[in-house]
C-alpha cells in the first residue's frame, strides 16, 4: 500500500462510491454527511479545494483524505487560524479496514501540513457519532467547538491536535525487561474472550506470567509494536516441524482500530518462508474476520483437527472450541 496525492487521471467516479461504502454504517445511523450521498461533481469539487491524498493498494484506491490550509472566510473561527489546517472526505474502503491505513493516511497529512508552518490540525464529525470522536481522541485530539452545517441533518462536533513531528511507530523484538508489559497486555486484550468463550476455558489472569514464561520457553519470540516509545501490542511466532505459527496475538484495548495488530502480522510474516498458520477460538469472530481480511483462510474441521494435534500442544476440549487459519503458502501445497 502506497500513499500518494490525488493525480488529474484518478477515478472519481470509483472514489466517488469507495466513499458511499466507508460511509454507509453512518447513513445507517440517520447521519447524512456529504460523502454518503454525493456526486462524483461534487466529490472532485471537494479534493479540489484541498490538498488530497490517496491510498492505493495494487493500483486500486482504497482510501482518501483532503487536506485543507486555513480558511479566512470560515463561520468556524478555528478553521480561520492561520497557524491551523484541518481535514475532511477521509474514508477507507470496508474491505480495507482494520489495517492501519486511515492512521496512515493521517500520518501522511500531519506532515505535509507540518512542512507548510501549521502548529494545528482541526477536524469536525458528527456530535452522535461517538465512536469517531472516541477515535480522535485517541489520536490525541480534543474537542473545541460546535458548528452546524446547512449541508447535514446534525451538530458537528469540532476538535484539535496540536502538531508535533509524530515519532514513527517501530516493530522490534521484545526485551526480557518487557515482559511484565506483555503480560499486561495480554491479560488486558484477552477481556473480550470473557463471556465469549465456553465459561470451563476462561480464567483470571487469561495468561497467567508463568504461562507466558512456560510459552517463551518452548519457543515463542514475541515481537511488539512500540507507538511513540510505548508498547502498545505484541505477536508471537513460533517454529514448529515445518510450519510457522502466530501465537499471542492482542493489542491495548484503548489502541484497537489503528492497524497495530495488521502492521505486526504484516511484519512476522516476512520473517519466514514456510507456511503460516493461525489458531483462535472459533467464537472469536472479530479475530477470525480480522485473518481473513490479511489474507488467511479457514481449514475444514477434519484438517483443522490434525493440524491441532501435530502443530499445537493444547486439550481435547480447546480443540473443539478452536478453529486454524492458513496462509496462501499452505493453501498452495495442500
Amino acid at each position: 500500500m502506497t500513499i500518494r496525492a490525488f493525480e488529474q487521471g484518478d477515478d472519481v467516479a470509483a472514489m466517488t462510491e469507495m466513499l458511499h461504502l466507508a460511509y454507509a454504517p453512518l447513513a445507517a445511523l440517520g447521519l447524512r454527511y456529504n460523502a454518503t450521498h454525493q456526486g462524483p461533481q461534487v466529490t472532485l469539487q471537494r479534493l479540489m479545494k484541498g490538498h488530497p491524498f490517496v491510498a492505493v493498494s495494487e493500483g486500486r484506491i482504497v482510501g482518501t483524505i483532503t487536506l485543507y490550509g486555513p480558511d479566512t472566510e470560515s463561520r468556524v473561527p478555528i478553521f480561520a487560524d492561520p497557524k491551523t489546517w484541518h481535514f475532511g472526505q477521509f474514508g477507507v474502503h470496508p474491505d480495507f479496514k482494520g489495517r492501519g491505513i486511515g492512521r496512515d493516511l493521517h500520518r501522511h497529512i500531519v506532515a505535509f501540513a507540518l512542512g507548510q508552518g501549521a502548529s494545528v490540525m482541526a477536524l469536525d464529525t458528527a456530535a452522535p457519532a461517538g465512536h469517531l470522536i472516541e477515535m480522535y481522541a485517541r489520536w490525541g485530539y480534543q474537542l473545541r467547538d460546535r458548528v452546524s452545517w446547512d449541508s447535514t441533518n446534525y451538530e458537528s462536533v469540532v476538535m484539535t491536535k496540536i502538531l508535533r513531528a509524530e515519532v514513527n511507530a517501530a516493530i522490534a523484538s521484545c526485551e526480557p525487561s518487557d515482559l511484565p508489559v506483555v503480560f499486561e497486555i495480554i491479560n488486558d486484550s484477552a477481556q473480550a474472550y470473557k463471556g465469549v468463550i465456553p465459561a470451563d476455558r476462561w480464567h483470571e489472569p487469561y495468561m497467567p506470567m508463568a504461562e507466558l514464561m512456560s510459552e517463551i520457553g518452548k519457543g515463542v519470540r514475541f515481537y511488539g509494536y512500540y507507538g511513540d516509545g510505548r508498547l502498545d501490542g505484541v505477536m508471537g511466532i513460533q517454529d514448529v516441524k515445518d510450519v510457522t505459527l502466530i501465537r499471542h496475538a492482542y493489542v491495548r484495548s484503548g489502541c484497537r482500530g489503528q492497524g497495530i495488530g495488521g502492521k505486526l502480522l504484516a511484519h512476522l510474516g516476512q520473517l519466514t518462508d514456510r507456511p503460516v498458520l493461525i489458531g483462535t477460538w472459533k467464537a472469536a469472530t472479530w479475530a477470525i474476520r480480522f485473518y481473513e481480511a490479511n489474507g488467511f483462510a479457514l481449514v475444514g474441521r477434519e484438517e483443522k483437527d490434525l493440524l491441532l494435534r501435530t502443530y499445537w500442544s493444547v486439550p481435547d476440549r480447546q480443540i473443539e472450541e478452536s478453529i486454524v487459519l492458513a496462509d496462501k503458502r499452505w493453501r498452495d501445497r495442500a
